[in-house]
């Protein structure tokens, strides 16, 4: 009968007002709108910080290169061996 179908609209958590298209706050109560956030993927990883003595003369034998892991990999080795 010509009804054209409309999106809904999404309402304000806090007082229910109709929000904008891409609103970060309800225009009604300035309430923070949720975002709609792609979850990630939460990884736990491990840090460690050590002064080795002797690092700096290790780090001016290593040749700078685009391949930042194998200057790891021997750094890493270096490492367990003073240790």
């Amino acid at each position: 009968m010509g009804d054209q179908i409309t999106e809904s609209t999404a309402l304000c958590p806090t007082c229910g007002t109709d929000l904008r298209t891409q609103a970060r706050f309800c225009d009604g109560c300035g309430s923070p709108v949720a975002a709609n956030r792609s979850v990630g993927e939460r990884k736990q990883v491990t840090v460690l910080f050590t002064d080795v003595v002797g690092s700096m003369k290790l780090a001016a034998t290593l040749e700078p290169s685009s391949d930042a892991c194998s200057n790891a990999d021997r750094l890493m080795t270096w490492l367990t061996r003073a240790a």
